[in-house]
C-alpha cells in the first residue's frame, strides 16, 4: 500500500502535540508582551524586548553552549563508556561556575550603563540570567537523557505562563514600570529554572552511580561552540537580530522591531515543530542507510513544513493590524515589517530541514562558514539602512535569511545529495522512494531533540 503524500498519522499526531506545546507557550508569551506593551511606553517596551534578548543571549554564551552539546554526547554514551554522565555534568557545573557570573556582571552592569534600566532593573535582569541558564542548562541535558517530556513543557509552555502569571501580579500589586516588568520576567525565569533543575537533579541522581572517568572534554566544548553559532539564527534568530539593531535605533523603535519579530516567530514555530517530529526519522535513515533512505523523509517534512506554515503565514498576515492593535497604536500604524519578516519562516519551510541534514552529516565547518558569513551580511546591512526606517530593516533581514536557506539547501545537496526543497517536495514520489515505516531509534530522538531546529 503506498504510504501517505504527508507522512503517517502517527508521525502527523506527533507534529500536532508539539505545536500545541509550543503553541501554549507561545500564547502565553504573547499576551504577555502585549501587556508589557500596553502598560509601559514604545521606549520602555523596546529596552524591555532588549533586555530580554541581552539575557537569552548571555545565558547562551554564559556556558559556551556545552549544554547545547549534551545531545550529541550523552544518549548511550553510559553503555560504552561509563562515567560520561557523571564527567559531562562535571564539567558543565565547573564551566558556570565561570561563566554565570561573568555573564551576570556583564548583563547587569551593561544594561545599566546603556539603556535607561535603574541599577535595581538591571540587577533583577541579572537575576533572569540565573534562571534562564538553570532553566535551559537542565533541559536540554534532561532532553539528552531522555526525559524529554518535563523539560519541554517547562522549556516551551512553563516559562513563559509564568511570566505571564507573575506580570498579572505584578501589575495588581503595585504601579507598573519598567523595572516592575524586569522584575516580573526575572521571577518568573528564577521559578521555571530552580524548579526545573530540582526535579531534573532527582530524576537523574540514579545514573551517576559511576565515578567520572577521565576523558578528553576539549571535543565537547568546541562542539558546543559550534552548535552556539547555528542557534543564534535559528532559536536565537529574533534576539540576535533585535541585539544588532539595538545599535542604530532608539529604544521605540527598538520596541517595534521586536514586536514584529515576535510575531513573525509564531509563524516560524510551526517548521520548527515539524522538524521536532519527523528529526528523529530523518536522523536515523542518513545514519543507518544514506541520503537514498533520508531523501523520502526529508521531502515529507518539507511538503508538511510549506503547507501548515503557508497557512499559519496567510493567517498572521489577515489578522496582522487587529492583533498588533493588542499591543497599541503605535504598533498597528504600520504591519508592513510584519508582512516582510514573515518571509524568513516561509523560506525556512520552502527549502527543507538542510540544516538538520548537514549536521546530521557532520558537515559542522561549512555550516559555521555559512552562518558566520550571513551573521556578518545581515550585520552590515542592518546597520547600513536602519536610517531608512524598519521597513528597510526588515527587508534587509528577510533577504540575508532566504539568502541562508539557498547557502544551505545548495550545501545540503552538493555534500549529500538530497534536493529536499518544495519543487522537488510536490512531484510524486516513486514507489522506490517511499520512505520505509520505521521507528526511530531512541537514541535517534535524543540525538535530533536539541539539533538547530530553524531549517
Amino acid at each position: 500500500m503506498k504510504p501517505a503524500f504527508f507522512g503517517d498519522g502517527r508521525s502527523l499526531l506527533s507534529v500536532a502535540s508539539v505545536l500545541a506545546a509550543r503553541v501554549a507557550g507561545a500564547a502565553a508569551g504573547f499576551f504577555a508582551l502585549a501587556l508589557v506593551a500596553r502598560l509601559l511606553s514604545p521606549a520602555e517596551t523596546g529596552t524591555f524586548l532588549l533586555m530580554q534578548s541581552a539575557v537569552s543571549l548571555a545565558a547562551l554564551f554564559a556556558l559556551g553552549n556545552l549544554d547545547g552539546a549534551a545531545i550529541r554526547i550523552l544518549p548511550g554514551a553510559e553503555e560504552t563508556r561509563p562515567g560520561t554522565t557523571h564527567l559531562f555534568l562535571k564539567t558543565l557545573s565547573q564551566t558556570a561556575m565561570i561563566g554565570v557570573p561573568l555573564a551576570f556582571i556583564a548583563v547587569s552592569l551593561g544594561l545599566w550603563l546603556t539603556t535607561p534600566l535603574t541599577l535595581i532593573g538591571a540587577l533583577w535582569a541579572g537575576c533572569g540570567l540565573l534562571g534562564f541558564v538553570a532553566l535551559r542548562s537542565s533541559a536540554r541535558v534532561a532532553r539528552a537523557l531522555g526525559e524529554v517530556r518535563i523539560s519541554s513543557a517547562m522549556q516551551l509552555a512553563g516559562r513563559p505562563i509564568l511570566f505571564f502569571l507573575c506580570l498579572s501580579v505584578t501589575a495588581a500589586i503595585v504601579l507598573m514600570d519598567l523595572s516592575a516588568a524586569v522584575a516580573a520576567f526575572a521571577l518568573a525565569a528564577m521559578i521555571a529554572g530552580l524548579g526545573h533543575m530540582t526535579i531534573t537533579a532527582k530524576r537523574l541522581h540514579r545514573r551517576l552511580r559511576s565515578p567520572p572517568f577521565a576523558g578528553e572534554i576539549r571535543p565537547w566544548r568546541m562542539t558546543g561552540l559550534a552548535l552556539l553559532i547555528t542557534v543564534l539564527l535559528t532559536e536565537e534568530y529574533p534576539n540576535t537580530v533585535l541585539f544588532i539593531a539595538n545599535f542604530a535605533l532608539d529604544e521605540a523603535a527598538l520596541g517595534e522591531l521586536g514586536v514584529a519579530l515576535r510575531l513573525a516567530l509564531l509563524v516560524k514555530m510551526v517548521p520548527a515543530s515539524v522538524l521536532m517530529a519527523f528529526g528523529p526519522q530523518v536522523v536515523a535513515a542518513l545514519k543507518r542507510n544514506g541520503p537514498t533512505a533520508a531523501s523520502p523523509i526529508a521531502l515529507t517534512v518539507t511538503r508538511i513544513s510549506a503547507t501548515v506554515t503557508a497557512a499559519a503565514a496567510l493567517g498572521m498576515a489577515l489578522c496582522a493590524v487587529p492583533l498588533l492593535g493588542l499591543f497599541g497604536e503605535t504598533y498597528s500604524a504600520d504591519p508592513l515589517p510584519l508582512f516582510t519578516l514573515l518571509t524568513v519562516p516561509i523560506a525556512n519551510a520552502v527549502f527543507g530541514p538542510n540544516l538538520l541534514i548537514l549536521a546530521t552529516a557532520g558537515k559542522n565547518r561549512r555550516l559555521v562558514t555559512l552562518t558566520l558569513l550571513n551573521l556578518a551580511i545581515m550585520t552590515i546591512a542592518v546597520l547600513t539602512v536602519a536610517p531608512h526606517g524598519l521597513l528597510a530593516i526588515s527587508i534587509v533581514i528577510a533577504v540575508a535569511f532566504v539568502l541562508w536557506e539557498v547557502t544551505l539547501y545548495l550545501a545540503a545537496r552538493e555534500t549529500t545529495g538530497i534536493n529536499a526543497w518544495l519543487p522537488r517536495a510536490l512531484a510524486p514520489l516513486p514507489r522506490a522512494e517511499q520512505p520505509p515505516k520505521t521507528e526511530a531509534a531512541p537514541e535517534a530522538a535524543h540525538r535530533t531533540s536539541q539539533l538547530p531546529s530553524g531549517s
